[in-house]
């Protein structure tokens, strides 16, 4: 059979002729040892010029395209392009990877910049926004993005004396321009591309192919003319390459028209000469003395090698000469042209064509001929080989070309290369070949790049293969020298030749191979599917996990999304009061999963099975739950303090979840970067970082910051399933991966990942590996392969292996003095620290269980799959499900199992003792103990996996239906046969004896029959036909006549024993009916257990007929309120199950439940528990969906603030509409003198037209903000708080953040956001006095601008960070969290999206939908940086951050009297972990953890807008909707507990009856009210002080200045106008009109005012008085425009379609009549 495997000889890249000068710059640097760094396709490069050597750094996969040298000159900084382009920082002398960085360019990295310190990397994308990026390069961490330009950024520079300032080529050009633009463009004849400054001057390169040197006046100096010193190629593509047939030459053409002549030996350029057409081949004549080049025009040049001169030219095709070729003889030369003809021309001849071959129908892409040069072989793009006699072309038939010797071999098509292709692929992506026959090997080059070693010949397909990096695209040809020491390869679009050592296997042995595999070789390819009788068999066990697919069609993180809104009318079944308690888990997840069994800190035994992580008691023999996961969990890791633990699951972004083992709280959930699910986990030995693996496509390699909860670097595992990822125990950067034909030992390197593969050598073959372990030191590594021996590592190198098992080494641990194995052979083995000897042995059998044991052994020695050791004992997991204990002296027992691989339908409780029997698709059936043992009693091996059991009435028999129609009757206590039957072919999908002493026995299949058995007399008395589909769920009534039976289409049917006759029953009938079991799922009595989605696969009803518990295909277990009527009926939840729940069961005494998972195997035993308080309880359910009809109360100011749509600003237009174009605007002729020079700005239009050219313009003066009128209150809440002490009070308004000095009256201003800011919060750490976040609304929503936070000083107005968010309209809410590091946002986007930020460093911790309605506050309890509470429409929550993701719980409301979910409004916080949320119908619930306590009946009359928490004293403030009276106010003091209350009545000269604000500084309560005024209030006197005035909701229209005094008047939407004084700042009167003004204007004296109304009145009123002097409704619209004439008895209004109109009041005072009209046209 032939030899697929890799040779074992290797390349070894020497030199690179090239260097990438086309579309890159700035990339070429001397380094500190004077060595010159640069780049050429993917490969940066070291070049001594003392020593005239090159060094290769190799970790880019494509073009590398930028280049920064870092301060210190060592280390160097390279980006690439790509789909996902990365920067690698690495070290120049030993050219190892310092840091990857990725994972926020697109397309490439354009340019590269340190900072002068070298702590910061600045980088630009090649994405359409040039983005531009600054990192923590040593930590791979983004410190800061920006968009960078439209247009593309060749250059980004670090200011070199301040590191926090970046210069990008868009704003160097206006620094150039001032300073040395002007001076060098006398000097510079063509573009500056390149400019370089140092202390002695600067150094300019540009187009002309001259550097000009300068001084530090930008004087020149001298000049290097440059154009003759070209080394490599520039533009077009480089595809022609040909060896010297006898000496160490190589020549190769290219696209550039050039043919250039190297040197192999000295590594140099000897010759060049140009050409009048590009160069696509060349070849050497026989003695070397010719060279014939295939031109691109279809022509060929042959010239003499000594001088280049020509010595013919013939053009006899039109097309591109793809080849040519001399023969062996030098006699002929063939030429392969794209129009799919070979020539042939006598050389002899002058070249004269004697011959041509016509046989293809493609362009012909590779010649080669015969030793004799009698033949030639073809191949050509359509994938044909041919083969032809010479000189003539006549064609051959391929069974005559066998046995013919070819010269050279570079064809990529025929029986001696077919292992160069895939095995199951057509792709043509080979460019070249060639073949080496002396050492039987075969070097390609491909479209992806590489350049690959074959064993030659390789006759079968997908042969394996060495392959090597550099070359960025496609490798266009590839050549052996002469004397076969070199290979030369070239790259098309990277322009650069290759030279590799070739280093035969003999070279091999010895040192040199480790070193060399190091360093430059991508050793062995990913294995193919061989069909090699050396290759062991692959294990079933191993193929059958590693096939395992854990894709589902719907996740349960789908729900929400696809979950329909219920009808509002919809009337809702309430839920049960009493609850479930999950007590005990039998399962242990170990059929698919290793290395997920350890021991806590405190001794307990922590695992896994379906969805649940149990922490065991071993002593006690019970369990905890963890239980925040919601699908299969697949790994666990325990931390190195034995106190956390890590478990990952499945998902379509499967969650890895952190917890505490005591308090079984979540510490921090990780996501975003998995697919699928996440099959194995381990934490770094410092226990700081966390490795994941996922079981995506590229079983990708996850490093976290789990604390944080931010991915520290990722990377692809392998292309097969890893199985175990490990860390070093000396070194935190180091990890190792095994799997499928597979280990890798990897190195953190900033936010990337490296690997060296390990090196097997003659010592052992590449096997699929399942377990490893670190020795004492960090180099040195033990792994578990599977054919049972163990490997020795050294570094990447293996040294021996050891036969330990006979079958695969599943399990490995380390200890102090040695290991412990487990394998497949079902055996444990003691060793010591090097594997040398064995010292003991423990095979795990029956006989060696102790009678302590909680359960039985399946069989003798099953599959180890999982170990671990601590506190004296080995703890063993196996394949079977079980968990075993083996004290060190020898005893075994027998902790916890389950159920093996294989779905669990079966279950049925006895009727009359705690005990259930399950059976399951593992052919087994077994006997569990309810009681607290908690143990199996029974088991038996079936013949066939079963579906369905059942017990007698007596409990002494156990019926057990099979899945192949067979069903049987045991002996319950013996669990022997007593009758079997097999008349069904179908699944036996129910079972079910009668009620009156077991009678009949109805069996149900998927044949869809019901067949009614006589127990007694052991025959088939009864066939129930009729149904459409398979039968689900069997019931029979407690006279044991009749039968309800359910089908797979949703029937329900009635039949009658035992015949089984069909029976028609009414609606009314059946619910009079008695039934002794309850397990169907179909009819009117259940109609409300039905989801919108889903399945419900079983149910169970208690005796007492009170409580019905169902089982869905979502692995929800839930409790239902029987019976249960209606739709969508409300219920109780519990998640533990992963999948499908398949059955659930009461108890005897219905005291539990019992369930079963399908693909889960597990048994749950969940506690029954009745009315009591909901917080004591461990495990909770999820509350169902809220109900439609609550609508949560109503209130006109909450309704009005829920439908607050914040973009409708944005897109509405003036309300004063017009038409045309305004003057200014229209365009004009400019006359050529007045042209403006050429800018790249956007063209403005002029603001003026200009009459007078030489007319002096007059300075524009600056305006600077002095006082503002108004705070917004309508919409917004708890946005007024104390600064310094109670000396200054900030607030906002419009898009102005205030600062008022109570004491002086004055303001100062913070004015940089952009439009209406919604939310503000001031810092109350004392670490950051006065620091303040405001968040605004969107700007543009057609400009996508996305709302920004921004976080500034109070006092020096200094913008700290601005966060930019992915909430859409606006910012609703901030808030801080109590050491002040973290800010909290929510947004008024539909999602209500809730952000934590680190606003210090500008980046988000995490983000999640907060709720599908409004929320109105989220704010961090007082004490914690984790916690905090949103509320909203019919909504509060309780938070917690886990590392970077955010958890919740809803509030529970339970049975507190006068308790329903109502609409939140606000929050605050007390003692004991309590929170106080305002209610709409003004009370105030009391909370502890997420349970409700007490409910405060009628703090205020209306809703409870907003709370204070006084973090000195704990007192609460209130304020709210309420009309003041003498025992109540808009706002209250209470005390910690909010049990005794203090009113305060607002006296402000009208009744204040909303409050929206509250803050208490010393002594004073601080107001903020819906009319827009902020008041003060005494908290001894209760005395208040008016301190801001403003227009309440609304805009404001209307504005006039008094024509002599500091006052002005303004009208606004709120229906009133206000006159203020300028002087004071301070509102003087207030008149309330009705209607919304719209404009206002006063008279020439002073005296009176107009104003124009909404509704099209005018009214005019005397200032002193402020009553009304005239008025009139001249027109029926909107008044946009009011002005008196200097006669006051006329007045000129407009309305809003320009009709203009002056009225008088000359015959009447009060009224105004209408003198003339006209309307006016633009």
């Amino acid at each position: 059979m032939a030899d697929k495997t890799a040779p074992r000889c290797q390349l070894r890249l020497e030199w690179i002729h090239g260097y990438r000068g086309h579309q890159c710059r700035n990339n070429l640097y001397y380094t500190a040892g004077k060595e010159i760094v640069y780049f050429v396709a993917g490969v940066g490069v070291v070049y001594s010029t003392r020593e005239h050597t090159q060094k290769f750094f190799l970790g880019h996969n494509d073009d590398i395209i930028s280049l920064a040298l870092h301060p210190d000159k060592t280390q160097v900084a390279t980006g690439q392009v790509g789909k996902d382009p990365y920067i690698c920082v690495w070290d120049s002398y030993a050219l190892t990877t310092v840091s990857i960085l990725r994972d926020v360019h697109t397309h490439g990295v354009a340019c590269l910049a340190f900072d002068a310190d070298g702590q910061r990397l600045a980088s630009v994308g090649l994405d359409a926004k040039n983005t531009v990026c600054v990192w923590d390069w040593k930590k791979g961490r983004v410190l800061a993005t920006a968009t960078g330009h439209s247009d593309r950024n060749r250059r980004v520079q670090h200011f070199i004396h301040n590191a926090r300032k970046i210069l990008t080529p868009h704003v160097v050009t206006y620094v150039t321009c001032c300073t040395c633009v002007c001076k060098l463009s006398f000097f510079m004849q063509a573009g500056i591309f390149s400019m370089h400054s140092c202390e002695e001057g600067f150094a300019t390169g540009g187009r002309d192919g001259c550097v000009r040197l300068w001084d530090v006046d930008f004087k020149p100096i001298t000049k290097i003319d440059l154009r003759e010193a070209e080394q490599g190629y520039k533009e077009g593509e480089l595809w022609a390459l040909d060896l010297h047939p006898k000496q160490p030459l190589a020549v190769t053409g290219s696209d550039d028209r050039s043919v250039r002549l190297w040197s192999l030996s000295e590594h140099t350029l000897i010759a060049r000469c140009n050409m009048e057409e590009a160069v696509r081949s060349v070849s050497f004549n026989n003695d070397g003395s010719q060279l014939a080049l295939g031109m691109k025009d279809g022509s060929f040049t042959v010239l003499r090698v000594r001088d280049m001169t020509e010595v013919v030219h013939i053009k006899d095709r039109k097309e591109v000469i793809h080849e040519l070729k001399f023969s062996p003889d030098g006699s002929y030369l063939a030429v392969g042209s794209n129009d799919g003809f070979v020539d042939t021309y006598a050389v002899a001849q002058r070249y004269k064509k004697v011959g041509e071959c016509n046989k293809s129908t493609c362009f012909i892409t590779h010649l080669d001929w015969s030793v004799d040069s009698r033949f030639l072989q073809t191949n050509d793009g359509a994938g044909e080989r041919f083969f032809y006699r010479m000189p003539t072309g006549k064609f051959m038939p391929k069974e005559e070309a066998k046995g013919i010797h070819w010269m050279t071999w570079t064809c990529v098509l025929g029986p001696e290369v077919n292992g160069i292709w895939p095995k199951y692929s057509n792709v043509n992506d080979i460019n070249s070949v060639d073949a080496n026959y002396s050492s039987a090997v075969l070097v390609t080059g491909d479209d992806f790049g590489l350049v690959k070693l074959f064993r030659f010949p390789c006759l079968k397909k997908a042969a394996k293969f060495k392959k090597y990096i550099g070359h960025s695209a496609h490798v266009t040809n590839v050549r052996w020298s002469h004397d076969l020491q070199w290979v030369l390869s070239t790259g098309g679009a990277d322009h650069s030749v290759f030279q590799w050592r070739f280093l035969p296997e003999g070279v091999m042995n010895g040192v040199l191979e480790p070193l060399l595999q190091d360093s430059y070789a991508d050793s062995n390819s990913g294995e193919s599917d061989s069909d090699l009788s050396d290759v062991p068999e692959l294990d079933s066990d191993i193929e059958q996990e590693a096939q395992i697919n854990y894709e589902r069609q719907v996740y349960k993180e789908d729900l929400p999304q696809l979950k329909k809104k219920l009808a509002g009318s919809l009337k809702r079944q309430k839920a049960p009061d009493e609850g479930l308690r999950l007590q005990f888990v039998h399962g242990y997840r170990g059929y698919d999963c290793r290395n997920n069994l350890f021991y806590t800190q405190a001794g307990e035994v922590v695992y896994h099975v379906a969805a649940v992580a149990v922490v065991y008691n071993r002593q006690q023999h019970t369990q905890r739950f963890y239980i925040g996961h919601d699908d299969d969990i697949l790994s666990l890791t325990v931390h190195p303090l034995k106190d956390y633990v890590a478990t990952g699951q499945v998902g379509r972004d499967p969650a890895v979840h952190v917890w505490d083992t005591q308090t079984l709280k979540c510490l921090s959930l990780l996501k975003g970067q998995h697919q699928r699910g996440v099959c194995a986990l381990e934490f770094t030995a410092d226990g700081k970082s966390l490795v994941s693996v996922g079981i995506d496509e590229d079983h990708s390699l996850v490093i976290w910051d789990w604390k944080k909860g931010e991915k520290l670097a990722k990377s692809r595992g392998h292309k097969d399933k890893i199985f175990v990822v490990k860390g070093n125990p000396f070194r935190m950067d180091k990890l190792l991966t095994v799997g499928m034909k597979h280990i890798k030992f990897w190195l953190h390197t900033g936010g990337g990942l490296t690997f060296k593969r390990g090196i097997f050598g003659n010592l052992g073959k590449h096997e699929t590996m399942m377990s490893a372990c670190y020795g004492r030191s960090e180099d040195l590594v033990f792994s578990g392969a599977t054919t049972g021996d163990v490997y020795i590592w050294k570094d990447t190198t293996l040294m021996k292996s050891i036969k330990a098992h006979d079958g695969p080494v599943f399990a490995m641990c380390s200890l102090d003095k040695g290991f412990v194995t487990g394998g497949k052979d079902g055996v444990v083995e003691l060793w010591d620290d090097m594997f040398e000897r064995c010292l003991k042995t423990y095979a795990i059998k029956r006989a060696a269980l102790s009678p302590s044991s909680k359960g039985l052994l399946l069989e003798d020695n099953p599959s180890i799959k999982a170990i671990t050791l601590g506190h004296g004992h080995i703890l063993v997991g196996t394949k079977n499900g079980e968990i075993l204990e083996i004290d060190k002296s020898g005893p075994m027992t027998l902790l916890v199992q389950g159920h093996m691989e294989g779905e669990v339908w079966g279950l049925a409780a006895h009727p009359l003792l705690p005990i259930c029997a399950t059976v399951s698709d593992d052919k087994t059936l077994r006997i569990w103990e309810l009681s607290a043992n908690h143990r199996m009693v029974a088991v038996r091996k079936l013949k066939r996996g079963g579906r369905c059991c059942a017990f007698s009435p007596d409990g002494k028999a156990l019926a057990v239906g099979l899945n192949d129609g067979c069903f049987l009757v045991v002996n319950a206590d013996t669990l022997e046969d007593m009758v079997t039957f097999h008349h069904r072919k179908e699944i036996i999908s129910d079972i079910r004896f009668s009620q009156d002493a077991g009678k009949y026995l109805a069996v149900a299949s998927h044949d869809s029959f019901v067949d009614i058995y006589n127990v007694l007399t052991s025959k088939r008395v009864g066939i129930c036909k009729g149904a459409s589909s398979c039968i689900t769920h069997v019931d029979w009534d407690v006279r044991g006549k009749l039968l309800q039976v359910n089908t797979g289409a949703k029937e329900q049917l009635f039949f009658e024993a035992p015949r089984g006759r069909r029976q028609t029953i009414s609606s009314s009938e059946f619910e009079k009916m008695e039934w002794a079991t309850w397990t169907s799922v179909l009819g009117p009595t259940c109609e409300g257990i039905w989801p919108t989605l889903s399945f419900v696969n079983a149910s169970s009803l208690t005796k007492d007929r009170k409580l019905l518990a169902t089982g869905d295909d979502f692995g929800f277990v839930k409790l239902f309120s029987f019976p249960c009527k209606g739709q969508f009926a409300k219920f109780k939840k519990y998640v533990a199950h992963s999948a499908n729940v398949t059955n659930v069961r009461w108890s005897n005494d219905d005291a539990m439940l019992l369930s079963v998972g399908g693909a889960d195997s597990a048994l749950m035993i969940w506690a029954r528990e009745g009315i009591g308080p909901r917080e004591s309880k461990a495990v909770d359910s999820e509350e169902s969906d809220d109900d439609a009809e609550e609508d949560g109360g109503y209130d006109s100011d909450v309704a009005r603030e829920k439908s607050m749509d914040y973009t409708t600003k944005i897109y509405a237009v003036s309300i004063r509409q017009m038409t045309g174009v305004k003057p200014h605007q229209q365009q004009k002729e400019i006359l050529v003198d007045e042209r403006p020079p050429v800018s790249r700005a956007a063209p403005l239009p002029d603001k003026l037209v200009k009459n007078n050219i030489t007319k002096k313009k007059k300075m524009v003066e600056e305006l600077s903000l002095d006082h503002v009128f108004g705070y917004r209150g309508f919409d917004c809440r708890n946005n007024l708080h104390y600064l310094n002490d109670g000396a200054d009070i900030i607030f906002h308004t419009a898009a102005a953040a205030v600062i008022q000095n109570l004491s002086a009256g004055t303001q100062s201003f913070y004015l940089e956001h952009t439009d209406d800011i919604l939310s503000l919060t001031v810092n109350q750490h004392p670490k950051y006095l006065n620091i303040i976040a405001t968040g605004q609304i969107v700007i543009c929503i057609y400009l996508c601008l996305a709302p920004s936070i921004h976080v500034w000083d109070a006092m020096s107005k200094q913008t700290l960070s601005v966060l930019r968010c992915s909430h859409a309209k606006g910012i609703g809410y901030v808030n801080f969290s109590a050491t002040g590091k973290l800010l909290l946002s929510v947004g008024v986007d539909p999602e209500h999206t809730i952000t934590v930020w680190r606003w210090q460093e500008g980046s988000r911790v995490c983000s999640k939908g907060g709720h599908s309605d409004r929320i109105f506050v989220v704010e961090f309890r007082p004490d914690s940086d984790t916690q905090f509470v949103s509320v909203g429409i019919k909504h509060i929550k309780f938070w917690t951050l886990v590392g970077g993701s955010l958890l919740y719980k809803k509030g529970v409301i339970g049975a507190v009297e006068d308790g329903r979910m109502q609409t939140m409004l606000s929050v605050a916080f007390g003692a004991n972990n309590l929170t106080f949320t305002g209610a709409i119908n003004g009370d105030v619930y009391v909370w502890r953890e997420h349970f409700l306590v007490r409910v405060v009946a009628k703090a205020h009359t209306g809703p409870v807008f907003t709370m204070y928490t006084t973090l000195r004293d704990g007192l609460i403030v209130t304020g709210g909707k309420e009309r003041p009276t003498k025992e109540g106010g808009a706002v209250k003091l209470w005390d910690q507990e909010m049990k005794r209350c203090r009113a305060f009545q607002l006296e402000t000269g009208l009744p204040v009856e909303t409050v929206r604000s509250v803050c208490r500084g010393k002594g004073k309560i601080l107001v903020g009210t819906k009319d827009g005024e902020i008041i003060e209030v005494g908290e001894k006197n209760a005395a208040s002080n008016t301190m801001i005035n403003g227009h309440t909701q609304g805009r404001i229209w209307g504005l006039a200045t008094h024509p002599s005094k500091d006052v002005f008047i303004s009208a606004s939407d709120d229906g009133t106008i206000r006159i203020w004084d300028l002087a004071d700042k301070k509102l003087l009167n207030k008149v309330s009109l009705g209607h919304p003004a719209k404009c206002t204007a006063y008279s020439p004296n002073g005296e009176m005012v107009s104003i124009g109304m909404e509704n099209g009145e005018f009214i005019v009123l005397l200032v002193n008085s402020l009553t009304v002097w005239g008025k009139n409704c001249c027109c029926f619209t909107l008044l946009c425009l009011i002005l008196f004439w200097l006669t006051f008895s006329l007045i000129q209004v407009m309305n809003m379609f320009f009709m203009v109109l002056v009225l008088d009041n000359y015959n009447n005072p009060d009224i105004y009549n209408i003198l003339s009209f006209l309307f006016v046209f633009f």
